[in-house]
């Protein structure tokens, strides 16, 4: 006599899945790790242009050549700030300026600074050392030469004054305003400027570390999918 067949009653599929609570929390993590900035944005200057008049008691003449080529770091550190102005002491790399083929020596102590106020002005400040060429002295009383001038139009900074809420393209499309040189109160004189360039050398962009974490989120976000699907 044959033995009757026995059938198995099928097993239901477990339908209970793998918690993706942590892998969701995991990927979220990667995306927003790598979502800051870690370079630095690197602006560069080239000016160039004639002096308006001579100052007093200096070997600066009319007409002669003023060159300026410099960078400037919008995450150099704030050294003093108020609730609408910031200043930031030697935020410049890469500088060559000179005046009559002449380069100026750096004053002592704080020879540079960028100041932004009001959400509209950058202020640009080099000081030099009144005693040597091409300053020689200055007016009486002077205690340094300084080449300065301005950005300004509103909308140039963000809600806080401080470098890195400046608007690059804004500032490119931008003539600057009053730049001049100057050695004591009263003894100035103004810059025909004939080049005012202003380039971007490097924007904000993620290291390799955060990178990796944004391929870790994105990975994440596109494995969590695959399950519940």
């Amino acid at each position: 006599m044959s033995r009757p067949t026995r059938t198995h009653a099928p097993q239901p599929h477990s339908t209970t899945e793998t918690p993706v609570m942590p892998l969701r929390h995991l990927a979220a993590a990667a995306l927003i790790a790598a979502a800051a900035p870690a370079q630095a944005t690197l602006i560069q200057f080239d000016l160039a242009g004639t002096m308006d008049n001579a100052i007093a008691g200096s070997s600066i003449l009319a007409g002669q050549t003023f060159l300026a080529s410099f960078v400037l770091d919008t995450l150099a550190p704030v050294s003093a700030s108020t609730a609408t102005d910031a200043r930031h002491d030697a935020p410049y790399s890469s500088v060559d300026i000179t005046i009559g083929g002449v380069a100026p020596a750096p004053a002592a102590g704080t020879s540079s600074f960028a100041r932004v106020a009001n959400q509209n002005q950058l202020d640009v400040v080099f000081n030099f050392d009144i005693n040597t060429a091409p300053f020689s002295g200055g007016a009486a009383g002077a205690t340094f030469g300084r080449f300065q001038m301005q950005y300004f139009t509103a909308g140039l900074l963000g809600a806080t004054a401080d470098l890195t809420t400046l608007d690059t393209t804004l500032l490119a499309s931008l003539t600057p305003f009053q730049p001049q040189v100057s050695a004591g109160t009263n003894n100035d004189a103004a810059i025909t400027l004939t080049r005012a360039d202003v380039t971007v050398l490097s924007q904000p962009v993620p290291e390799p570390a955060t990178l990796a974490l944004l391929g870790l989120g994105v990975f994440g976000l596109w494995a969590q999918r695959r399950r519940v699907a």
